[in-house]
């Protein structure tokens, strides 16, 4: 691929790659779960395109707003609403087509009896001891109050966390088996939302997927999985192409300016991305460069960059599936062009 035809800055994205991703995931529920559902977390990467390749391989959707109901709605037979802010009018829509919907609180099964009109209809309930769901000591009475109204509680929804340590995951997930044996319940799925690192988080953490799955079904050995991946379904299916505009020497510390940003990678994407020098020679260098954006603010800056630069190079920002296009925004310039590519 030329890289230098193409205006910058610009991302490019590997749909084989995604689809690679998402048949690994699957063959692995395969083998460790009795069964389960997926459900792509669309927050993470909400391009149309990341959302036509899962569509095409049977994904279902975790959605969390009206534009994320809009992206998926069509594209798969299984959606999960999930958020504290759900409103009616979302509400509505997830009802008349069979969302299952993750109960954040108890005003929420208030609105849903509302927009049920008695009609009775099967939902998730989240668990959660901070501003998401509800906490443990009222699961009990939040399943009362739903089955009173018509609403029967059939999932329990639970986050292990981002990017998760095997250890902390296991912890996650004993806890909630724990909670459900102490209050006797026996919920038709089990709804874990997220937890999955990406694939350069595996290698740091000298772990692979199939060790949460394994965990997974130890856990829950009979029960119907719902899985809410995102990171590691995107986060290496995109790439970033950004030119170096300037460079400057200011006292002790070198600048290479670059046409993106914090605009395009969000300070909270930063710390499992990967920078590269288009056509490097690889050749060594003690040069040191603060790798700076385009906006009118000091704190933008993306990275460090070691190694030979001038003016015109081009550089290579991998692992931004995840969180970077869908937090980007357009302060001073549009966001940039997204490029297919079958080469990686």
């Amino acid at each position: 691929m030329d890289y230098f035809k193409m205006k910058t800055p610009y991302f490019l994205f590997y749909p084989e790659v995604l689809r690679k991703n998402y048949q690994e995931l699957n063959a692995l529920c395969k083998k460790h779960l009795k069964d389960f559902k997926i459900a792509y977390s669309v927050k993470t990467n909400s391009m149309k395109e990341v959302i036509d390749v899962l569509s095409s391989e049977g994904c279902g959707f975790e959605v969390a707003s009206i534009n994320e109901i809009q992206l998926a709605k069509g594209k798969s037979n299984f959606i999960v609403f999930n958020g504290p802010c759900k409103t009616e009018q979302e509400l509505k829509i997830a009802v008349e087509n069979n969302f299952l919907i993750n109960i954040d609180s108890i005003s929420e099964i208030n609105k849903l009896a509302k927009i049920a009109k008695g009609k009775s209809i099967e939902e998730g309930l989240r668990i959660g001891e901070d501003k998401f769901g509800i906490e443990k000591t009222k699961i009990k009475e939040a399943i009362e109050c739903a089955e009173s109204k018509n609403i029967k509680i059939v999932s329990l929804h639970f986050h292990p966390g981002t990017q998760a340590t095997l250890e902390k995951y296991e912890q996650a997930i004993k806890e909630l088996s724990e909670t459900i044996s102490n209050l006797s319940l026996n919920p038709k799925f089990i709804d874990l939302g997220g937890g999955f690192p990406d694939k350069l988080q595996l290698k740091n953490l000298n772990a692979n997927l199939e060790d949460y799955l394994k965990i997974i079904a130890r856990y829950f050995p009979e029960k119907t999985i719902i899985l809410e991946p995102g990171r590691f379904l995107v986060s290496d299916t995109l790439e970033l192409i950004t030119k170096v505009h300037a460079i400057k020497e200011k006292k002790s510390i070198s600048y290479a300016i670059l046409d993106a940003g914090i605009n395009l990678l969000p300070k909270s994407s930063l710390s499992q991305i990967r920078f590269s020098k288009i056509n490097s020679n690889n050749s060594k260098s003690s040069k040191r460069y603060v790798l700076a954006g385009p906006l009118l603010f000091a704190s933008d800056e993306i990275g460090i960059y070691n190694g030979e630069l001038e003016e015109g190079d081009l550089i290579k920002i991998e692992n931004t599936g995840a969180y970077c296009y869908s937090l980007s925004f357009e302060m001073s310039y549009k966001k940039p062009k997204i490029i297919l590519s079958k080469e990686h």
